[in-house]
């Protein structure tokens, strides 16, 4: 069982530096001011987000199509954010978060015609 209560206290690594299975990864944007946004972590499969501490939620490339999580202003601090990604599936090249105004809930089904 790994506790998550306390996130500042979990070693983190380089993407570069990972073999194979979990890691953490830190990173620190810096924003004049709060504002909602929606994070990307491309060229990742599995992996869970937080931001300041709060946990955004999942991504999972291959099971559902949305490739963003929405991030609202109240969780965004002006000044330094901490971002923090648990990689469940070792991605073969290093992370990178995106931020973005826009969500990208991936492709869009046609609606059936009756």
């Amino acid at each position: 069982m790994l506790p998550l209560d306390d996130l500042t206290a979990l070693p983190t690594t380089a993407a570069a530096e990972t073999d194979d299975g979990p890691a953490f990864h830190r990173a620190v944007v810096d924003l004049p001011e709060a504002a909602d946004a929606f994070l990307s972590v491309p060229g990742s499969h599995r992996t869970l987000v937080w931001l300041n501490g709060f946990l955004l939620g999942r991504l999972r490339t291959e099971k559902g199509p949305q490739r963003t999580l929405y991030a609202p202003a109240p969780v965004w601090r002006a000044g330094a954010n901490e971002i923090l990604v648990l990689d469940l599936a070792a991605a073969a090249t290093p992370l990178t978060v995106e931020l973005r105004a826009e969500p990208d809930l991936g492709p869009i089904a046609a609606a059936p015609q009756y």
